[in-house]
């Protein structure tokens, strides 16, 4: 996994100095899908961060989950959301590899935060 220099993470930096690290919206369109966001105490935390149920349109976090697992668990869930509304047919493993490639893409590129909040957090 690559690790971002302090000068590569300049642009979280700076939304943490002008008032706090980024937010995720109560809500998320995925094509034809909205899905809710939340912490939910019925996710464990220990073996799973979030889970994604395409049938009542929900990504559910563990209550535990801290906001750099925030960032990685919800790109990963939201591909998850991609793949299940256009039927990509991608097995786990594959939805691992490409949402820590996507993460590490983008976050070196300064377009995705290290960490993120929840809707609900403080």
């Amino acid at each position: 996994m690559a690790v971002m220099s302090k000068e590569e993470m300049g642009a979280t930096e700076a939304l943490d100095a002008a008032g706090g690290l980024p937010r995720l919206p109560r809500r998320i369109p995925v094509g034809s899908r909205s899905y809710s966001i939340f912490r939910d105490k019925s996710v464990d935390g220990e073996n799973i961060y979030a889970t994604c149920d395409y049938r009542n349109e929900e990504m559910r976090f563990s209550p535990t989950i801290n906001a750099r697992h925030t960032a990685r668990t919800f790109l990963h869930e939201l591909v998850h959301a991609v793949c299940e509304e256009y039927r990509l047919g991608l097995a786990e493993d594959d939805i691992h590899r490409l949402s820590n490639g996507l993460v590490t893409v983008l976050q070196n590129l300064n377009f995705y935060p290290v960490e993120l909040k929840l809707p609900d957090d403080p």
